[in-house]
């Protein structure tokens, strides 16, 4: 009986393994897809209303704030303008090269599709459905991409303007502070272009300084040098030295210890233990 249920059961499976599939219902997904479209292009037109609201009151606030800077430098302003219009020569030759782009892709897409169907498909062939939603789709995400790299664009710009109103204003603060800092100030200020004059001057009293220095230091050491002792008078000076301490040595040798040279150990150094038992032996004799 097992054996019985496991090959019915093998072969309902094999019978639904062989069974074909259904075929989807295309039009139904196709409407799907449509309604999901609308909604992202609904979503994305929504998004960009916002975007250009919240742009427009930015320019605003920022054209107050630099109407200063527009009327005191005209150059500068035909400068942007120039550069706008340059950007915006490129935006349109970009925006020409995408839909360039789109019909080569469909154009592609139709001869691939000729190709697979064969030779005796009329020249006039209208693209598929699923050929058209190919390039709608490719155009979509061009246009998406353009889009996006717009924003980025306006965003840089956004960030250039409030760099450069930034610095204007950090350069203002700075001269401010230099100018209450002169006036505050009693000593004196050194101008740029007197900068190499001043230095020169600088390294002028400097060496005079140094030279001075020199001078100075020369005549010590010659003052040095003359209230040296002479050779002569160094050797006078180390004989007077000697002599006097032999006749010190002599007189507490004598007078001191009577010439008991046994209670002088460890007082006397080696040499001036010498030197007495040679006065005891010149005295004896």
């Amino acid at each position: 009986l097992k054996k019985k249920l496991r090959a019915a059961a093998e072969a309902e499976a094999e019978k639904l393994k062989r069974r074909p599939k259904p075929v989807p219902n295309f039009d139904q997904l196709h409407s799907k897809w449509e309604a999901a479209l609308k909604k992202r292009k609904e979503l994305a037109r929504r998004n960009q209303d916002e975007e250009a609201v919240v742009e427009d009151s930015t320019d605003t606030s920022s054209k107050n704030k630099n109407g200063e800077f527009f009327t005191s430098r005209a150059a500068k302003l035909a400068e942007l303008q120039e550069k706008k219009e340059a950007r915006k020569q490129r935006l349109q030759a970009k925006e020409e090269a995408i839909k360039q782009h789109a019909k080569r892709a469909q154009q592609k897409l139709l001869e691939r599709a000729r190709a697979s169907l064969g030779k005796d498909v009329g020249v006039q062939r209208k693209p598929t459905k699923s050929e058209a939603l190919r390039v709608q789709k490719l155009m979509a995400e061009a246009a998406k991409q353009e889009k996006q790299r717009q924003r980025e664009e306006r965003e840089a710009d956004a960030r250039e303007r409030r760099r450069e109103e930034a610095a204007r204003r950090v350069r203002a603060q700075v001269k401010r502070s230099e100018g209450v800092r002169r006036e505050n100030y009693s000593g004196n200020f050194v101008d740029l272009k007197d900068l190499d004059a001043v230095a020169k001057e600088k390294a002028r009293e400097q060496r005079q300084q140094f030279k001075d220095a020199i001078a100075r230091n020369k005549e010590k050491l010659l003052a040095a040098a003359a209230a040296r002792p002479s050779l002569m008078e160094r050797f006078t000076t180390t004989v007077k030295r000697e002599t006097h301490r032999r006749s010190a040595l002599e007189a507490v040798v004598k007078t001191v210890f009577h010439k008991d040279l046994s209670t002088l150990k460890g007082v006397l150094t080696d040499d001036e233990q010498e030197l007495a038992k040679e006065m005891v032996a010149v005295d004896d004799d």
